[in-house]
Order: structure tokens, then sequence, then C-alpha cells
């Protein structure tokens, strides 16, 4: 991780891609429904950890750029790579549960984490319209 972070600051490359986003046209809440969507698409198969390592470092400008609070930014994060504990392939939240209860079948087990996924998405949703879901908290601390 380090590696990549040394190589992400020597090449720019977060910046670059942040301001070719910018340029793309896309609205700001397109552009955070497509991280959402990549994040999504990523904990399908990688752990969340690594998930936040490798894409923090380019979202992250990019969302305080178009004006994001990066809290509501990282509570958003979390959220929608927790989502990917549940999801195939990897789903190793799916894997956990199917070590306690070896007796069930694994193919019944997603079937019913799928349901899950929905009110996990439909959650993400509401906090990418609703950002004061998030900020109101942290807002009444300061």
């Amino acid at each position: 991780a380090q590696l990549f972070m040394n190589f992400m600051t020597v090449t720019t490359m977060p910046t670059m891609l942040a301001q070719a986003i910018q340029h793309s046209g896309l609205s700001s809440l397109a552009v955070v429904f497509l991280i959402v969507v990549i994040y999504l698409f990523l904990g399908m198969f990688i752990n969340g950890t690594a998930m936040m390592l490798l894409t923090l470092p380019i979202f992250y400008l990019l969302i305080v750029d178009l004006g994001f609070d990066p809290i509501w930014f990282g509570v958003l994060a979390t959220r929608v790579s927790e989502t990917g504990l549940l999801t195939p392939p990897v789903g190793l939240g799916v894997y956990s549960m199917k070590a306690i209860m070896p007796e069930l079948n694994l193919g019944r087990v997603f079937k019913y984490t799928m349901y899950f996924v929905v009110s996990d998405i439909i959650h993400a949703v509401l906090l990418v319209l609703f950002p004061a879901m998030v900020t109101w908290l942290p807002r009444i601390a300061r």
C-alpha cells in the first residue's frame, strides 16, 4: 500500500484523474453516483480496506473539489464498501455465515443476503440525495 501511495504521489495521478472527471461535463451528483457504482463493483472482488487504500487518494480530492463534505464522503464510502461484504463472488460476510452454520446451502445464503444488498443500495442513494442525514451531528458538535 505504501508503494502504491508513493506512486500516486510522484505521478500526481489523483490530481490528473480528478481534473479529467471534473472536465467531463458530468454533474457533481452524477460523479458521486459513479463513485458509488465503482465502490459496489470493486466490493465484489476486494475487501473494504484494500478498496479504500486504492481509491481514496483519487476520490477524496475529487469530492473536496466538487464541494462535498469529506465526513459525508467517508460515511458514504464506508457504507458502500460494507455492502461489498455481502456481494458475490467474494462476499466475505456470506462465507463467514456459512462457516458458522455449515448446514446452510451457500446459494441460499447469497439469495437471502440480496435483500440486505438492496436495502444497502437504497440507503446509499438516500445518503447521496440527503447528505444532511450524515452531516447534521458533526455540524452540531463543531
